[in-house]
């Protein structure tokens, strides 16, 4: 009866401690999940505003190109304007001069 009282024990003892062992085994995942979830989410966010910065930048670098193209657009476009008005003004003058009989 000793050695059963004994082995009884033993036996209540080695199970107390593989039930803690594995509630310390869960505790410790769940800590280090945790622990993952907190650096996925802290990666993510400095991925975003590295991202939104970079953003930033080509957008500025677009919005002075596009400003830049269209002075030039408008530049172009007005000498062309001023050319064709010319040619405009001589082509008037020149049919005004046939009409009144001037000579050119």
């Amino acid at each position: 009866r000793g050695r059963c009282t004994s082995y009884n024990k033993r036996m209540e003892r080695k199970a107390q401690m593989s039930l803690a062992r594995m509630v310390r085994g869960i505790a410790s995942r769940r800590r280090f999940r945790a622990v993952l979830k907190k650096r996925e989410y802290s990666s993510t966010k400095i991925q975003s505003i590295w991202r939104m910065k970079a953003a930033i930048i080509l957008k500025k670098f677009h919005r002075r190109r596009r400003g830049t193209s269209t002075i030039i657009q408008k530049v172009v476009r007005g000498r062309r304007g001023r050319k064709k008005a010319i040619l405009e003004r001589d082509k008037y003058i020149f049919s005004r001069s046939q009409n009144t009989g001037i000579e050119m």
